[in-house]
């Protein structure tokens, strides 16, 4: 039976204007499916962001951002959720971050245990794009997170 007024003291779903955004081809401009309208979550002309937002192994299984890699840098992504969550980041050689296709492209991973993440990723080369990955763990049914981004040069680091 539904009790709604348990229902009504719920806090709203936070809002996710980035959706659809469960694969690749959904946020790259040259994707067979782009659909997304958001934009790229860093570029070149910014570096850093935070975004706030949830993932749900059955809803929602994964959350995938547009991202820009400077030249000669080191990207960061921290990602500090209610529940376990993952991080993953794919270059643009990637075809899907899921099923058979899921390593293929991928440059690192962030899966420890527990509510924070920190993923690190040195760019030796020219600047270019890539997709960060967020997506509960195997342990946690869903997750509410916020991801910070950056980079700096990587003489600095």
């Amino acid at each position: 039976m539904l009790d709604v007024a348990a229902a009504l003291a719920l806090p709203a779903p936070i809002r996710d204007p980035y959706e659809p955004n469960d694969d690749i081809d959904q946020v790259d401009p040259n994707g067979n499916r782009y659909v997304a309208n958001a934009p790229a979550l860093t570029t070149p002309s910014r570096r850093a962001t935070r975004i706030a937002g949830r993932v749900d192994r059955h809803e929602d299984p994964r959350d995938v951002y547009r991202v820009w890699l400077p030249a000669r840098s080191r990207f960061t992504a921290t990602l500090t959720a209610t529940t376990d969550g993952d991080l993953a980041l794919y270059g643009t050689a990637a075809r899907s971050v899921v099923g058979r296709f899921a390593t293929d492209g991928r440059l690192t991973v962030a899966a420890a245990r527990g509510t924070s993440e920190r993923l690190t990723y040195t760019n030796t080369g020219k600047g270019r794009w890539a997709y960060v990955v967020v997506k509960p763990s195997p342990r946690a049914p869903d997750a509410t997170y916020r991801l910070a981004l950056g980079s700096a040069p990587a003489r600095a680091v």
